[in-house]
């Protein structure tokens, strides 16, 4: 019966949104192009089962070997596809380019293969022979088939997170390993965490984690302070598994914690996979990194505090598909509490991931920042704050510098690759690598002593100016292998990083520069002559070579390592025409024990 004739009269009018509703709710929920479609449908009376509710993509897929075929669509649409792995071989695709939906691409992509997909549900298909093509088959008319394997996404220690709470990380083992299996506290910041948070830096996006304290000196926009297990952690920041600055220097860097995949604290000692570190703990930061997947994504954030935000992120792949590209810019300019200053911001990162195999791959890192505009309130004495004082008590956030006088300013630039080639099915090979650069400048007005009438400090006027450079690089060999119900996983490798080290600080005092912490003014600003108090060249080197076996046997976990260091420390004292050298070396071992329990 016809649908428009059924509903002219008024008790059919019901039957129809009966039967209508259902239909219209399944088009719901689907995107505007599917929404057309089913609306289409249901106007013409044609069977929703017949309607293709897919989105369309743009496809550009060269004829390749099969394998490679299928791993470039699973990496753009999030399919899953499962098939003996036998019929896969010695096969090519047919070139697969323009806008269509992923179950026609894939139709399109196994043309001339001899093979049919069997659609299993919206993002799941199964490869079989094709009935048509008799070569397929067995005489007697059998499907010889072989191993199944089924390819999909899944959770990597270098890779995203779905949700807040990770599965597997590398920095304790420098392996990708279950968390549960590792003898070693480790805490993940997601980036979708993260995305809640909103962190400006780092130490912000520790804020939640159990054993530290990020909140140091909050009105510091340039160093990260931070304190696992009662330890301060400057020289235990770590990206990609090596080191980002050495301590003993302005010239710090600070990564955004936009670029962040994540963020992963391991408690406790680490030194045997990292060398000299504290006791305490290590950072880790993971960096974002291009994932083969094709999107953009953008926005303006508004706030507090005079806060102006930016950014961008875009990743995609190009035309032969062996390259992947990322690239993530942000512009931030935000106030403090309290009078204490305007940090600005401005940086861009760049990535791409070259796959020529599906043994090797290589990804390059790029990150060119600038920060015109940072700044650090110094302390408040004990005497009005915690102590009792005749004045009362001092109020918060009192800016002990001045806008008139104190500025910062950091330029930092890094480049690096992580390298992985699987030389047999249980052997690889791995290289990290990155070359950093740090310059800053600073003019600020440290705070001193309270004078005799409990509300005024005395100040030094400072300059300061540092540059540091490094390289670092870490290469190692991953070995699995198997002796009965025993499993292992050994680690062999070799780190070498150097860092050089300029510093340079004059500074000089007058009562001019007194400041009243009840009544504080600002500007009209006497600088007295500034005295160069120190300047030299720090070096820090160090080398190591160290070894890790992974045992699992049955539900127990046993990690065991060990390590010989070498290091080298030079001061050259430009004052005084003096250096003094030093050199360490150290073995270090480490054992664990865990017991998984299922």
């Amino acid at each position: 019966m016809d649908v428009a004739t059924y509903g002219q009269t008024g008790h059919h009018r019901y039957l129809i949104h009966a039967l209508l509703t259902p239909s219209l709710l399944s088009c719901a929920f689907v995107t505007l192009e599917p929404q057309l479609a089913c609306a289409q449908a249901i106007a013409q009376g044609t069977p929703l089962s017949t309607v293709n509710l897919e989105k369309s993509e743009k496809f550009s897929l060269p004829a390749q070997p099969l394998p490679e075929a299928i791993n470039a669509f699973l990496s753009q649409t999030g399919w899953q596809i499962s098939y003996p792995s036998s019929l896969a071989q010695g096969k090519m695709s047919s070139p697969v380019s323009g806008v269509m939906p992923p179950s026609q691409a894939l139709r399109t992509l196994l043309s001339s293969t001899g093979l049919r997909a069997r659609i299993i549900s919206t993002n799941a298909a199964a490869l079989m022979a094709d009935p048509t093509n008799t070569a397929a088959y067995t005489p007697d008319g059998a499907i010889a088939l072989g191993p199944v394997s089924v390819r999909g996404a899944s959770e990597s220690a270098w890779g995203p997170v779905q949700g807040f709470v990770a599965k597997r990380s590398a920095t304790a083992t420098k392996t990708d390993t279950s968390l549960v299996e590792t003898p070693q506290t480790i805490n993940v910041i997601t980036a979708e965490e993260m995305e809640r948070l909103k962190p400006k830096r780092l130490a912000d996006a520790l804020r939640y984690t159990p054993g530290v304290v990020s909140g140091v000196q909050p009105s510091t926009t340039y160093f990260d302070r931070i304190r696992i297990r009662g330890f301060y952690s400057i020289n235990n920041i770590y990206q990609d598994g090596l080191q980002l600055t050495p301590s003993g220097t302005l010239a710090v860097a600070q990564v955004d914690p936009y670029f962040l995949e994540r963020v992963e604290l391991l408690k406790g000692p680490a030194s045997v996979l990292y060398g000299q570190n504290g006791s305490g703990g290590l950072i880790n930061m993971v960096t974002k990194r291009p994932t083969g997947e094709t999107f953009q994504s953008g926005r303006i954030n508004i706030g507090a505090y005079n806060l102006y935000e930016g950014n961008v992120d875009v990743g995609g792949t190009l035309r032969d598909r062996h390259f992947a590209y990322r690239i993530e810019a942000i512009a931030r300019k935000a106030g403090l509490k309290g009078d204490y200053g305007t940090p600005e911001r401005f940086a861009l990162a760049p990535s791409l991931k070259w796959t020529p195999t599906q043994k090797t791959s290589l990804t390059v890192m790029v990150n060119l920042q600038i920060d015109p505009q940072g700044n650090s309130s110094g302390y408040l004495p004990s005497v009005g704050t915690i102590l009792p004082n005749v004045n009362g008590r001092f109020r918060r956030y009192i800016y002990t510098c001045d806008r008139s006088y104190c500025d910062y300013n950091r330029k930092q630039a890094s480049f690096g690759y992580d390298f992985h080639q699987k030389i047999i099915e249980n052997l690889e090979f791995r290289q990290n690598t990155r070359l950093m650069y740090v310059d800053t400048n600073t003019h600020t007005l440290s705070p001193g002593s309270l004078l005799a009438d409990q509300k005024t400090i005395s100040r030094t006027a400072m300059y300061q100016t540092a540059t540091t450079e490094g390289i670092e690089v870490d290469s190692n060999l991953a070995y699995r292998y198997a002796l009965g119900p025993i499993h292992n996983s050994i680690v062999a490798g070799f780190d070498y990083r150097i860092f050089s080290s300029d510093n340079m600080t004059s500074q000089g005092t007058s009562a001019a520069l007194n400041l009243d912490l009840n009544h504080p003014t600002y500007g009209n600003l006497t600088i007295p002559t500034l005295i160069t108090r120190s300047d030299n060249t720090l070096i820090q080197e160090q080398y190591g070579v160290y070894a890790q076996d992974q045992i699992a046997f049955r539900k127990w976990r046993l990690l065991a390592g060990l390590r010989q260091d070498w290091a080298r420390t030079k001061t050259d004292n430009y004052l005084t025409n003096s250096d003094s050298p030093q050199k360490d070396h150290a073995f270090t071992g480490r054992v664990g024990l865990r017991r998984v329990v299922s």
